[in-house]
Parts: structure tokens; C-alpha cells; sequence
């Protein structure tokens, strides 16, 4: 069971709004197979576990089941695993932790128990509960599990006396911030971007700009710096009239990016786009393949047949030493396609100069992102992440998200 409680930890941040569940099957001392629940839809732990014993040439007939959560009976987006332990002429179950629902708890045991099957709970008990704490207390109370993170002085102070930069957490401390980070499915990160640190860098990459005008507009309110890179950029570089190539866009936005430009301008927000760029004559992304490309010089236009990938060396010197004055960073899209390695240069070179400013609050909104910031190795290094790219724009936008309305106000 032990085991099954630290592959069921591996879900932690992936399962939500389902549980975290790990699984062992054991016949005479021997492990014949492990597995957890990967992802919200996805098989439960018990079919995953399953799925690995036969991999490894093993029959699970007459095995016991350990589970750190009593098996589903009902069927949701999956067939209830309970249907899968008698198909698979499973012997024993051991689970560790009831089901919270009490509609649903105790149900497995006396089905499988009633066709003929061993069945025992309460197995490490307190720990299979505490796996599962948010899951429960939505389960019971209806309301979202919130956790509160503060770093404290020991006389409780926040800054110290002179009110300069300093951590007051250990990097172990920090570590441990990461994890809650991790587990959870939303950040409230509404004081850092109601009232950012100064200078506040935001950096915004991907295909349209359609997709986040609405976000630009309103962080020209408060922005020191706009950093555009992505297929974006080239929108707002036909705006300002310059050649892209076959590079995609979007031009029927024109006037929508020369009006993002123009009121950046009267803002006196730096609004600064590629420089340079990585152009490529042939591009499959499904295949995740390209053609030899080149680096553009500076303020060279992309020619016809060529279309851009990425952002260039002398942009990438441009932007870090934006990220690395500033005090708040918020980055939400990538620099190019990242997903093939000669396009993601850029891309990952911006992930490294926001954790190389360990000095600002920076917040990676977006799964693109966030899959950056984690392939460049920098994950440990960032303040906030939040896979939520959609949730992430409409609350930049000032919409209400559903999920934190649902909060109780308790002030």
C-alpha cells in the first residue's frame, strides 16, 4: 500500500477534478504491476494497472488489488473499475481510504464482496485520506480546498525594516511552494497583477492576435513593457508595414494591432516586437520537421517563400535585458514553435532570463508556457505557474472565473 500511496502522489496537479489514485497487483510476495491515474478522463489507476502487469507477461487472475481509494461502482466518463476487478477474475482488494461521496461509499466493497471477492479497507487509512484532501473537501462541502502561502519573518514581518529585496523563505521552503503550486488548479494572482512590482514586463507570444487583444488592452493600463514574439509579431509587423513572407498571421487584424501600437505609444509602454528572426522555407508541423533556415539580420524583412519560426539572437538579447530590470514578469505564449527543436531556441532562452531574475515576481500563465519553462529545466526557478491558458487570459481580461467566484467571501 505504501507504494501505492507514491504512485498515486505522481497525479498531484494532473487528476483534479478527479482523485489521485495509485495501484499494486501482488501474487505470492511478487509485484506484478503498478499504476495511478494519470489524468482527469483518463483510465483510473485500476485499468492502468492492470495494463502494466500484462506488459510485463503477467495474468492477474486470483492477484490482490492494493488501492490507496475504494474502486468506482458507477459509471461516469469511464466503466466502473469495479467491472474490470471481476472481468479480470481479481481475488482481493485491499483500499486504503473510503469513498468520500456517501453515495458512493461502501458500494465497491459489498458489490465485489457479494460476487465472491475478498474485500478489506482502512489499510494506511490516514494517509490514503490525506492524498486526496482537496478532492474530499469538494467532495463533502461543495466549496473549493484553498491553501493560503505566506513568508513570514519570525517577527512576523513580510519585507524587512529597510524594505528591501530579500527572501525570506529557505530554498527548501521554496521547494515545498513549488509542490502546493503544482497540485493546484488555480493561482490567485490578483495582487501581483492588480498592483505589480515596477518596472512590470509582460511577454506575449503564440498565433493570433485575436486571441489576446483584449488581454494587451488592458495591460497597457499597466505595463512598463509589452514583449511580443510568436506568430503574433507578425501581424503587428504588417501593421508597421514590413515584409513577413509566408509567415503566418492574421491581416484582416491589421488595424486592430496598429491601434494596440498607437495607444501603446500615447501610454509611453515600451511595445517592442522581434528584431531578428529564424525563417524557414519548408515547415511541417505535424511531422515536427523544417527545412535548413537562416537568422535574418536585423530590421531585414522576411522574403517571399520564407516564413518565420522563432525570434533571433539580437532579440533575444533585446528582451532578456528587459526581463532582467524587471520587478513583475507575466509570460503567456511561446517565442516560436518550440515544439521542434530548431525553431525553440528562442523560446527557451526567454524561460532561462526570467528565472535568471530571481529578484521579480514572475508568473507563467498558458500549457505552452508552462511546457516551455519545465523543457528549459527553469520550472524550480519561476514564482507562479499555471497550466489555465484560456482561464489565464479571460482573468487578465477581468472576467469572473467561475471557479473563484464560487469562493465564499469570509472578510
Amino acid at each position: 500500500m505504501r507504494r501505492a500511496l507514491e504512485l498515486g502522489v505522481l497525479g498531484s496537479g494532473l487528476t483534479l477534478p478527479n482523485p489521485r489514485v495509485g495501484a499494486v497487483l501482488v501474487r505470492g510476495g511478487k509485484i506484478l504491476g503498478e499504476g495511478f491515474h494519470r489524468r482527469a478522463g483518463g483510465p483510473h489507476a485500476e485499468v492502468n494497472v492492470v495494463t502494466d502487469a500484462r506488459r510485463r507477461g503477467h495474468s492477474v487472475a486470483g492477484a490482490t488489488l492494493y488501492v490507496t481509494l475504494e474502486p468506482c461502482s458507477t459509471q461516469g466518463r469511464t466503466p466502473p473499475c469495479t467491472e474490470l476487478i471481476l472481468r479480470e477474475k481479481i481475488a482481493r482488494v485491499v483500499f486504503g481510504a473510503t469513498d468520500p461521496n456517501p453515495a458512493h461509499a461502501g458500494a465497491a466493497m459489498r458489490l465485489l464482496r457479494k460476487a465472491g471477492v475478498e474485500v478489506s479497507s482502512g489499510l494506511l487509512a490516514e494517509e490514503a485520506t490525506a492524498l486526496n484532501r482537496d478532492f474530499n473537501w469538494w467532495i463533502v462541502h461543495r466549496r473549493p480546498w484553498v491553501m493560503a502561502k505566506m513568508a513570514l519573518s519570525l517577527d512576523g514581518r513580510i519585507v524587512t525594516p529597510a524594505g528591501d529585496d530579500r527572501w525570506l523563505t529557505s530554498p527548501e521552503a521554496r521547494t515545498v511552494a513549488h509542490e502546493l503550486r503544482w497540485e493546484s488548479d488555480a493561482i490567485l494572482v490578483g495582487e501581483e497583477l492588480e498592483n505589480p512590482g515596477k518596472p512590470f514586463v509582460v511577454i506575449l507570444g503564440g498565433a493570433k492576435v485575436s486571441d489576446k487583444i483584449k488581454v494587451i488592452d488592458r495591460l497597457l493600463e499597466k505595463a512598463d513593457t509589452i514583449l511580443i514574439g510568436g506568430a503574433m509579431a507578425y501581424t503587428f509587423a504588417l501593421a508597421q508595414g514590413k515584409k513577413i513572407g509566408k509567415s503566418l498571421s492574421e491581416p484582416d487584424k491589421i488595424d486592430i494591432a496598429k491601434q494596440a501600437l498607437e495607444k501603446a505609444k500615447a501610454k509611453g509602454v515600451k511595445f517592442l516586437l522581434p528584431i531578428d528572426t529564424y525563417v524557414v522555407e519548408n515547415f511541417d508541423f505535424k511531422a515536427r520537421t523544417v527545412s535548413p533556415g537562416k537568422y535574418l539580420k536585423p530590421g531585414e524583412g522576411i522574403p517571399d517563400g520564407w516564413e518565420g519560426v522563432d525570434i533571433g539572437p539580437e532579440t533575444v538579447k533585446l528582451f532578456s535585458a528587459e526581463v532582467a530590470s524587471a520587478k513583475t514578469i507575466l509570460w503567456n505564449g511561446p517565442m516560436g514553435v518550440f515544439e521542434v527543436a530548431e525553431c525553440a531556441v528562442g523560446t527557451f532562452a526567454i524561460a532561462k532570463a526570467i528565472a535568471a531574475n530571481s529578484g521579480a515576481v514572475s508568473i507563467i500563465g498558458g500549457g505552452d508556457s508552462v511546457s516551455a519553462i519545465k523543457k528549459a529545466g527553469v520550472s524550480d526557478k519561476v514564482s507562479f505557474i499555471s497550466t489555465g491558458g484560456g482561464a489565464s487570459l479571460e482573468f487578465l481580461e477581468g472576467k469572473e472565473l467561475p471557479g473563484v467566484a464560487s469562493i465564499p467571501d469570509k472578510k
